[in-house]
């Protein structure tokens, strides 16, 4: 649902975010780069299980973006580059933690 509702305006605001990223793919990366790792400071401070899901979240998400910016029928859809960045390499992991009884 989360997505379902952010959806909805994600395809303008893209198009307005790609307008101001630098055109040069390796700027472009390291600029890119930079802004998600922020995200270190910040999911931390959210309840251990909820970082862990939305890492998660955050993770499979990235490979839906990348599966849908090309290929044939969803084969071979991810470059080199991308491939490298999928999982998010920059942001840090967090651990589940099993409820206690």
């Amino acid at each position: 649902p989360f997505y379902e509702a952010v959806g909805v305006e994600f395809s303008t605001g893209l198009k307005s975010l790609l307008a101001k990223v630098p055109k040069d793919l390796a700027t472009r990366q390291e600029l890119l780069t930079r802004k998600i790792e922020q995200l270190n400071q910040i999911l931390p401070l959210l309840d251990n299980n909820l970082g862990h899901h939305l890492l998660a979240s955050y993770r499979s998400f990235a490979k839906h973006v990348a599966k849908a910016s090309g290929g044939f029928l969803g084969f071979f859809s991810i470059g080199t580059e991308e491939s490298q960045l999928i999982d998010l390499p920059m942001l840090h992991d967090i651990p589940f933690e099993e409820e206690e009884e």
